[in-house]
């Protein structure tokens, strides 16, 4: 496969976006931060921050369908570099400094296609070499960027090989907005049976009344027999942004890992809350699993399947916030579940609220299991159709 300088593929120099102090923003234009970058592999109608622009500005800084964009600086070496695409907004939307834009010449270049080749492991690589390691962060140059050697298929193989790979991003986001939709009518009926429809005869109670409270804790880390198991071992960068449920994990424990900590296996259906740094995110667990420390797992007195505990938790999470202590990380104990009171329901009402919601929240982990499943069919074809080792023809994959 024939490969040229990457900047031979630009229809117009890349550039850096602008530069807006926190005084002006609020009111204008979209724009795309460093926030929506990380938080966004594809960029389609996404909420941004808004600044003012005006006169030459415009043209020169708007983003259009198949822009590429870059993080030029990270805190961690993995995020310089850090690539998405714009697939297009309702209005106009444009782009910060701290960010890259590459504009492609489309007669020869399918965006998609250098978009995924550069979150394949040989594009990452690519990326790699040319992060500069600074004082607190590190960050690529626009000029190194365009130097970057990429590959050129026919614009044809480009286009094919996409099609595969947009068709699974296409359904993983299709489930992501249904899980939002999903969640949102639940949360709605939460709030329509418990807070709008509060009855005289529900008594307020201390939230600790009315859940029982599992702490965490981590085996040690310096016996390998306690790690890499398949008990999945929660800690508080396993909370999505966007995920109810959480199903797996970043790390591992082993049961003689359990039996020589803190640690404790909650079941399915716990409800965990982060305690300490981010405090007051929410997650229900999808299988069984144990969590670290930072957290603790929560299961309502009158909870069948654990959704009204989930519920309660996120409807006063700002409170844990408000209640919440510590001269360097917010944290919260376990006093904190004593002090906050909540209204307690009857137990056949709490009952008859989870069987109502029990098929949208089903719904909503069967989406994010298949979601997994087809990250990984992804994941795994992603290196595979850009080294060439599966090619794609009539709409088949073939492996050479």
């Amino acid at each position: 496969m024939k490969s040229k300088p990457f900047s031979e593929l630009f229809a117009i120099p890349s550039r850096n976006g602008l530069t807006r102090p926190k005084r002006v923003r609020g009111a204008g234009v979209k724009m795309v931060n460093m926030g929506e970058l990380f938080a966004n592999d594809r960029l389609r109608n996404v909420p941004m921050d808004r600044v003012p622009l005006a006169g030459k500005e415009r043209a020169d800084n708007l983003l259009r369908p198949g822009d590429l964009l870059f993080a030029r600086q990270s805190l961690v070496r993995s995020g310089a570099g850090q690539s998405s695409i714009f697939l297009g907004d309702s209005e106009d939307v444009c782009f910060e400094s701290h960010l890259i834009r590459c504009r492609l010449n489309l007669s020869e270049s399918d965006p998609q296609f250098y978009y995924y080749w550069f979150r394949s492991p040989d594009g990452r690589n690519a990326i790699d070499s040319i992060v500069e390691q600074g004082a607190g962060a590190s960050g690529i140059r626009g000029s190194d960027l365009a130097k970057l050697m990429v590959p050129q298929p026919a614009l044809d193989e480009q286009k094919s090989i996409c099609e595969q790979l947009t068709a699974l991003d296409d359904k993983i986001e299709l489930n992501r907005r249904m899980n939002a939709t999903l969640e949102a009518m639940a949360q709605a009926l939460f709030k329509e049976w418990f807070v709008d429809g509060a009855k005289e005869e529900w008594k307020e109670k201390p939230f600790a009344d009315t859940v029982h409270v599992f702490a965490g804790g981590t085996p040690k880390t310096i016996v390998a027999e306690y790690w890499d198991g398949d008990i999945p071992w929660f800690a508080i960068a396993d909370a999505g942004p966007t995920n109810v449920y959480v199903t797996d994990t970043a790390r591992k424990v082993t049961q003689a890992g359990i039996d020589n900590s803190s640690a404790q296996i909650v079941k399915a259906g716990t409800t965990i809350l982060t305690a300490r740094g981010t405090v007051g995110q929410t997650v229900l667990t999808g299988v069984p699993m144990a969590m670290n420390q930072s957290c603790f797992g929560l299961w309502g007195i009158h909870d069948v399947h654990g959704y009204f505990t989930y519920f309660q938790t996120k409807h006063i999470a700002e409170q844990f916030k408000q209640y919440s202590h510590g001269s360097v990380f917010s944290t919260i104990n376990r006093s904190t579940f004593g002090t906050l009171r909540v209204v307690m329901p009857d137990a056949d009402t709490v009952n008859s609220f989870e069987e109502l919601v029990h098929p949208m929240m089903q719904r909503i982990l069967g989406n994010i299991n298949e979601s997994h499943t087809l990250t990984a069919l992804r994941d795994t074809l992603l290196p595979k159709l850009m080294r060439g080792e599966v090619r794609v023809k009539a709409d088949k994959l073939h492996v050479q």
